[in-house]
């Protein structure tokens, strides 16, 4: 943590420059999977909080309920919240790997994800009044599996007390447009690095930053148009 920036450069171009240059990329090397381990650490604190609270709950009342109807609702929010945390793991894997982006990735329908994912965070949206609609081509597939849409819509469904939330396709882009207050304007240019949130976010300020690594990760270009009126989410898939 300590070596000053471009010491191997001191060195002729002679094998103990060639040392030193291997030893710079071991170094980077090392540096970038520390982050990557430390990244893991908060991301998986950020998105397995959600599941794990609703499995604790459901499972608590299940233990207590001798209603049949009841207990059919408990156990399909289990199966929904340990769903999400299998999605969420395999997204927090996929960031933490060293692996190169985009090698072997196979073209991916779009619609069932945003549907799947509609469904996984419907609780976030219960007592509220909020109209959702989705308008998304069947037929669209995007090369890779686009997990960033999971934080997009929990977060809008998380920040909109009232009036809509729209998920519609516009060309190769995909568009998370809610009604919510929008982002504060003082953290805007800043809001999809670790750990800026708002005032009233309870949870830790790294959610657009998973996404914002997820997309550099597959080549997507990640963008945001917030007012106090709401905010629009652009990915923009190929």
């Amino acid at each position: 943590d300590k070596l000053p920036a471009d010491w191997q450069a001191r060195y002729p171009a002679d094998e103990v420059g060639r040392l030193a240059d291997t030893l710079r990329d071991a170094f980077r090397r090392i540096r970038e999977f520390v982050d990557r381990e430390q990244r893991f650490t908060q991301d998986a604190s950020h998105e397995l909080r959600t599941p794990l609270a609703v499995i604790e709950s459901s499972a608590a009342m299940l233990a207590r309920s001798p209603d049949a109807a009841q207990s059919e609702v408990l156990l399909a929010r289990l199966r929904s919240a340990a769903l999400t945390m299998h999605l969420s793991v395999d997204v927090l894997l996929a960031l933490a790997r060293e692996d190169v982006p985009g090698e072997g990735t196979q073209h991916t329908a779009v619609l069932p994800i945003v549907e799947r994912t509609v469904v996984n965070h419907a609780s976030l949206l219960e007592g509220k009044d909020v109209a959702l609609s989705v308008a998304v081509d069947p037929e669209w597939r995007v090369a890779g599996d686009p997990p960033a849409l999971q934080v997009l819509i929990a977060n809008a469904f998380r920040y909109t007390e009232r009036g809509e939330i729209r998920i519609v396709r516009d060309g190769p882009k995909l568009l998370v447009i809610d009604s919510g207050k929008g982002i504060d304007e003082a953290l805007r240019a800043s809001i999809t690095r670790p750990a800026v949130k708002g005032a009233d976010s309870p949870g830790m300020g790294l959610g657009l930053s998973i996404v914002e690594r997820l997309c550099q990760r597959h080549g997507w270009r990640f963008a945001l148009d917030s007012s106090p009126q709401g905010t629009t989410a652009c990915l923009q898939l190929g």
